[in-house]
């Protein structure tokens, strides 16, 4: 695998998942690139992912993610261009045999090389043309507030809006939220993203020290 993907490097092995990570820098915040492939010998299949994080809270997870901050999708669905498929096409099988598992890894590295490395590209791409993006992180950065204090808060605001991030009324959140809406000429779909990405900022501010 990291003969045939020499920029991602085996980062760690956890919950039948093979990591293979590599990070960029995007001005000052690292990106979390990694590529997530779960094998099963029992089912005879294995899955595949890829993921472009800011916050490296992020990054080993199962759960799939479209906001500005974090993505994560599955590459099968990147190469379908859908997520809605038979089982069938869902996973990539293997018998166990040593000879067909190669040929199934050899398809799954080779839809990485191609789909997969197209949507990393294409998504660091267009992080500086992002006007969301970049005056999220310039308002992140003026953050003075107590980290700590701070997560504590957000804890007992997202309670209190039964995890639903567009509920919380954090004075914090509502003026970021306040401020991204009013940045001209965004998409429907970019601006229906305001809300979780607003909190995802200050997630990622308080989750990590050297911020």
């Amino acid at each position: 695998m990291n003969e045939a993907l020499p920029d991602f490097g085996f980062d760690q092995y956890k919950n039948s998942t093979y990591y293979f990570a590599r990070t960029l820098n995007f001005e000052k915040y690292p990106i979390y690139e990694d590529l997530h492939v779960n094998f099963s010998l029992k089912e005879g299949i294995i899955s595949c992912s890829v993921s472009s994080c800011f916050n490296p809270t992020y990054r080993f997870t199962g759960s799939y993610q479209s906001g500005i901050l974090n993505n994560h999708f599955d590459l099968l669905t990147l190469k379908r261009g859908t997520g809605i498929a038979p089982i069938v096409q869902a996973y990539y099988f293997h018998n166990g045999r040593v000879n067909t598992t190669a040929e199934t890894i050899k398809t799954l590295v080779n839809d990485f090389s191609t789909v997969g490395m197209e949507f990393l590209e294409s998504r660091f791409a267009s992080l500086s043309s992002n006007l969301l993006l970049n005056f999220g992180l310039a308002f992140i950065e003026n953050i003075s507030t107590n980290k700590e204090q701070l997560k504590e808060e957000f804890q007992e605001e997202l309670k209190s809006a039964e995890y639903v991030t567009s509920r919380i009324k954090h004075p914090m959140y509502l003026e970021l939220k306040e401020k991204l809406q009013s940045i001209p000429n965004q998409t429907k779909e970019l601006r229906q993203l305001i809300p979780g990405f607003a909190f995802s900022l200050i997630e990622m501010y308080y989750e990590n020290n050297g911020m």
